[in-house]
């Protein structure tokens, strides 16, 4: 059992400059790095993990487990992230890889113990079957086998509580009785990497194991909820970009279907006086924002902005080029302000097929959505009955361009 953990002081409140409004600046330290970056007021464990992902992922070694704590000024170090914990103030958080073995007091703390091996009762008469894996490591999401060996036994060694005991065999379900097991144990919350689950949660209760699918995104797209962002259609990319004609089509086409569905779209040009301006095939009527830029991803202050004025914004239709460049570093700063990202794969593309595929093929492993401009606009409408479905297929009665670039996804 972990001891009581300590009061978190009050941290120096304050937005901090540059911050943007309803966002708060928190300091994400790692190894010898320290990277500040602005997260949403009430961001929680998951938010800063995702944070410490797109900051530091190529720098983390994701065979191993780590902590995440807080510096607190009243005892002049870092403590463990207190549990429930939400970012209300600016603050410095750091990521701590476990076999460090750095406590709350500065000192050596072992691994907690896995509990003592208990029977598992059988599984109840019409309780969910929990499906079973196999093998000794599951692959992780970003593309590195995760070592399994510690969790692969959980199930069995303790009866996970009243009334749920399934047999979970798999060494991939046995990470997830891992994690479960640990908040229950009041044990410092620690990222457990697998397949199907890259993060743990912390109180993880026997009603979410039965539902293990509640940590999956879905990917559901509605109206309301949805922005479109068109990242750099310009003029000077047309003779480089690999299918340019055809994506500019595709584009036009979600641009209407957005028109049509009320859905705000935001555009930006990259550094436009050396590189032109939006290409004329691409009718910007009616859109939010069209803004200059010579940051590589479109997450820039008045993006931002503009999204904070649009209530509800859970997801991100992105589209443009190039793909392994202003796409990618787009959709991993969105997914790291909790936003879930659609990347349309027939409207977006690179110089290089090559680039383009395994930017593709990483984004996806991050869990990040790869669709195509026809599911994304049914998705929308949802329904036959829908009042706009009929002007939504005349528009894609035309199929997308068979380019090949769906081929080389």
């Amino acid at each position: 059992m972990a001891a009581a953990e300590p009061a978190v002081p009050a941290l120096p409140s304050g937005g901090g400059a540059g911050a943007p409004s309803g966002t708060v600046p928190v300091l994400f330290c790692f190894s010898v790095f320290a990277r500040p970056a602005a997260v949403p007021h009430g961001a929680g464990y998951e938010l800063l993990i995702q944070k410490f992902l797109s900051l530091y992922g190529d720098q983390i070694d994701m065979h191993r487990k780590f902590v995440v704590q807080l510096f607190a000024e009243e005892w002049g170090q870092y403590v463990d992230l207190p549990k429930g914990f939400a970012v209300s103030e600016r603050c410095k958080v750091r990521l701590v890889p476990l076999q460090i073995q750095v406590g709350p007091a500065g000192g050596p703390r072992a691994e907690p113990q896995l509990p003592v091996p208990v029977r598992p009762r059988p599984r109840p008469r019409g309780a969910p079957q929990v499906p079973r894996g196999g093998g000794p490591c599951a692959p992780h999401p970003l593309g590195r086998a995760v070592p399994l060996s510690e969790a692969s036994g959980m199930a069995q060694r303790r009866r996970l509580s009243e009334g749920d005991g399934q047999r979970l065999s798999s060494a991939e379900d046995g990470a997830w009785a891992s994690r479960l097991l640990a908040a229950r144990a009041n044990a410092p919350t620690c990222v457990v990497l697998s397949r199907r689950h890259p993060l743990c949660v912390p109180g993880a209760s026997p009603s979410l194991l039965r539902n293990r699918r509640a940590l999956t995104t879905l990917g559901n797209l509605t109206p309301s909820s949805t922005v479109f962002f068109c990242c750099d259609m310009q003029e000077r990319f047309r003779p480089a970009i690999k299918y340019f004609g055809d994506i500019i089509s595709v584009g036009q086409r979600l641009l209407q279907g957005a028109r049509i569905l009320g859905i705000p779209v935001i555009v930006t040009e990259q550094y436009p006086k050396g590189l032109g301006s939006t290409v004329q095939e691409i009718d910007l009527t009616g859109v939010k924002l069209v803004l200059p830029k010579t940051k590589f991803s479109m997450v820039l202050p008045e993006v931002e902005a503009a999204l904070a004025e649009i209530p509800g914004v859970r997801s991100v239709v992105l589209f443009g080029v190039e793909t392994h460049v202003c796409i990618q570093q787009t959709a991993l700063e969105l997914v790291g302000r909790g936003i879930e990202v659609h990347i349309v794969a027939d409207a977006t593309s690179s110089r290089s097929m090559m680039d383009r595929m395994f930017a593709l093929e990483r984004l996806a492993r991050t869990g990040i959505i790869v669709t195509t401009s026809e599911a994304v606009l049914l998705q929308l409408v949802a329904d036959k009955d829908h009042p706009k479905f009929k002007e939504i297929q005349n528009l894609i009665k035309a199929s997308a361009p068979e380019s090949g670039l769906l081929s080389k996804v």
